[in-house]
């Protein structure tokens, strides 16, 4: 395995670089670092003497992970948890298509061995939990898969041209033109040994009649429940409804969050932090859910409502109400789903990425005004796997992992030039610079002559400077003809690697990957994953994979 300084890799922001890098200047906005085992230990006692309804979470979660068919190893930690003395590592994702890209696959490994490690340091029960996203209504995000085609990546939707924009993406259910869509992904599956496997699982997930939540849970479940990964349902009606004092404890102050939240914003935008939750304060934290809808409320209890529907008003008292009598129509927003999923479970860490660990840096205030332990923040595994062919790729490209990252072209033509005698970049470098000297010396022989002359030889130079400039361009396209087959090897790398320039992790699907390797890939990444590396982590896949 290689290791990266995430530094090296773009985007990924100052916030989660310095909360790596234990900067000190972070520490006010967490509730201890994961990589400190006092803070840990000292959390996990602060965690357990709050009071959670644990026979009944028991049976509801039993209930829901049912649903997946549950495994006999979900079931013994669905048992563990009834143990007062039991603790749970959680993590969480939207849900979407066909599980979605690996990271939700590297997001479960890392929160299982997480898991594990935590209760040998505590020596306590400590299980792992999945937080299925099913409320939110971003259908965009999770509509689609990528797969890789040739040297390309291919995007495949579904169901783009009826959008139901403001429905929870968790109650959409499939239709029977999701075959129209599986045949369009099965195209770009390779034929070979793993195939009819990958199929199976597929249909016995994904299928016209079952909801976008459900067939989520059920293929994860099939990934990773061998190693007790409980699955939690965040649309189920009786989970919504053990939640409900937390969510009559928001409506009586209902502007408190709020104004907790744009707080401690400022306070990171004072560190010159990014801010990852954008606080709208005519907005409450949390929607109503209406005829399948999720609609925003206002602090004044103004229902929004979508198209032509008329605005309608809730009072205050109408709101508890609600909230007393049938919480289940209420939806958190980004900003309060953690505390209701952290009132509800006893909940030590969190396991999240580096957009995860921003917005969980603008709550801790909003924790503490709920009375709930904010989780430690433990940054899930990062990782880009490489296999066989694209190793190839790399020692005849003469490249390494981290030319990925920086601009195509500019790699490119290094590739280009590399097996040639005589550098282009000298040869019009010089021609260029040979120009402007002749210009100069022109100019100072012509004004001899007149002084208006030196004026008019700007633009026949300019003509011939772009002539250069162009026969410069025209010769790397000779010299990429000539090493077609090199520009192509990058352009595979830089597809399966970085494709679109993202991160490996978010953006091939899954199936991308068990298609080419087979199931046995499961156990090789979950044993080769390391939770205890805060680096990007580049694995290379043994040579028993079909290619």
């Amino acid at each position: 395995m290689y290791r990266m300084n995430y530094r090296k890799i773009p985007n990924q922001g100052e916030l989660f670089y310095d909360y790596l890098d234990r900067n000190p200047r972070i520490s006010r906005f967490y509730n201890g670092h994961h990589r400190n085992e006092d803070d840990i230990i000292s959390l996990s006692e602060r965690v357990i003497t709050h009071d959670y309804r644990r026979p009944e979470l028991c049976r509801i979660l039993r209930e829901i992970n049912s649903r997946f068919n549950i495994t006999p190893e979900i079931e013994s930690n669905i048992d563990l948890l009834q143990d007062e003395r039991c603790l749970t590592v959680i993590t969480g994702q939207q849900v979407g298509l066909l599980s979605g890209p690996i990271y939700a696959l590297i997001k479960a490994f890392t929160t299982i061995k997480a898991a594990d490690y935590l209760a040998k340091l505590l020596n306590r029960p400590v299980v792992p939990l999945f937080w299925m996203e099913c409320s939110d209504h971003d259908y965009d995000e999770v509509n689609h898969i990528y797969l890789i085609s040739g040297r390309e990546s291919v995007k495949i939707s579904y169901r783009e041209k009826d959008k139901p924009y403001h429905q929870s993406v968790g109650t959409i259910k499939l239709n029977d033109d999701f075959n129209q869509f599986l045949d369009e992904v099965y195209k770009y599956l390779p034929d070979n040994d793993y195939l009819a496997a990958v199929q199976r699982l597929i249909s016995e997930t994904y299928y016209p009649g079952v909801y976008f939540g459900e067939a989520f849970g059920k293929m994860m479940t099939r990934l990773c429940g061998r190693w007790g990964l409980i699955m939690v349902d965040s649309e189920n009606v009786e989970l919504k409804r053990l939640a409900s004092p937390v969510i009559i404890h928001n409506l009586k102050r209902k502007e408190k969050m709020t104004e907790l939240l744009k707080e401690q914003s400022e306070e990171l935008d004072s560190e010159h932090y990014e801010i990852q939750i954008k606080v709208r304060e005519e907005l409450l934290n949390i929607f109503i859910t209406k005829d399948n809808n999720r609609i925003p409320l206002s602090v004044l209890g103004e229902l929004m409502g979508y198209g032509e529907d008329e605005k309608v008003f809730l009072e205050d008292n109408e709101l508890l109400q609600l909230a007393s009598d049938t919480p289940e129509v209420f939806s958190p927003k980004v900003s309060f789903r953690p505390i209701i999923q952290d009132f509800l479970f006893p909940t030590i860490v969190y396991i999240g990425g580096p957009s995860e660990l921003k917005y969980f840096a603008q709550l801790k205030k909003v924790y503490e005004f709920f009375d709930i332990e904010m989780p430690i923040i433990w940054p899930r595994v990062s990782a880009t796997l490489v296999d066989n062919k694209i190793k190839r790729y790399i020692q005849k490209a003469g490249v390494s992992i981290e030319d990925i990252f920086r601009p195509y072209e500019e790699v490119e033509k290094e590739i280009l030039e590399r097996d040639i005698t005589h550098d282009p970049d000298m040869t019009f470098a010089e021609a260029k610079k040979r120009l402007i000297e002749f210009q100069i010396w022109l100019k100072e022989e012509l004004v001899k002559i007149d002084t208006s002359l030196p004026a008019q030889t700007s633009n026949p130079f300019s003509k011939i400077m772009y002539q250069i400039e162009h026969l410069e361009k025209r010769t790397y396209n000779i010299l990429k003809t000539r090493n077609h087959n090199l520009v192509d090897n990058w352009r595979a790398i830089v597809s399966n690697l970085y494709p679109r320039h993202r991160l490996q992790e978010r953006t091939l699907n899954v199936t991308h990957f068990l298609s080419r390797h087979g199931f046995w890939l499961l156990e090789f990444l979950y044993e080769n994953l390391d939770i205890m590396d805060d680096y990007h982590q580049i694995i290379e896949i043994p040579s028993r994979t079909i290619e």
